[in-house]
Parts: structure tokens; C-alpha cells; sequence
């Protein structure tokens, strides 16, 4: 421990500095150790062939299996969205059953 001198203009000369320990896993816990995939994606809405890119967007996601989705430019319409349409269940994209099973 060394003197702090004038370091701190507030601290009266010859003041000692105090030594603090930090345990960085209270009070949590040790650190686990966890995986998350997560898929960021320009989609580029409905622009060109987008029935050919869709199919092909379900077809990606449901092989990378990933636990999040962000679609950037997805499109939407009165009848649904495309973020609806990739987590319908049973949907290619949706890594979970069709509804009912």
C-alpha cells in the first residue's frame, strides 16, 4: 500500500490507501457456460422473386436451427407477415411441429 500523496488533492498528505477484493461471481455463482445461435438476416421483402427467396429463407433456417430470428426488410400485409409465416408451427423455417402433434 503506498501513500497517496497528492494524487487526491481532498486527501489529507500521508493518507494510506485501503487494498479491496472483488469476487465477480458473487452473488452470482460461477459462470456457465451456455450456446445461443441467433440469425440476423436482410430479407429484402417481397422485392423480385420473393416466393423462390422464401422457400429458400425456410429451408436455410431450418437447418442452422438457430433460437433467434431477426428478419430486417421482411414484409407484411393484411393477410399476415413474414415473420408469422416463418414461425407458424410445421412451418420449414419454424423448428417446431405442425400445431396438434
Amino acid at each position: 500500500m503506498g501513500t497517496l500523496g497528492g494524487f487526491w488533492p481532498d486527501k489529507p498528505p500521508g493518507s494510506q490507501a485501503v487494498a479491496v477484493s472483488f469476487n465477480q461471481y458473487e452473488p452470482y455463482g460461477p459462470v456457465v457456460e451456455s450456446t445461443m445461435r441467433i440469425i440476423t438476416w436482410n430479407v429484402w421483402g417481397r422485392y423480385g422473386a420473393w416466393e423462390q427467396r422464401q422457400a429458400g429463407i425456410e429451408e436455410v433456417l431450418a437447418a442452422a436451427g438457430p433460437d433467434v430470428v431477426c428478419l430486417v426488410e421482411s414484409w407484411s400485409a393484411p393477410e399476415g407477415s413474414q415473420p408469422e409465416v416463418i414461425a407458424e408451427p410445421g412451418s420449414p423455417g419454424s423448428g417446431s411441429p405442425p400445431a396438434g402433434r
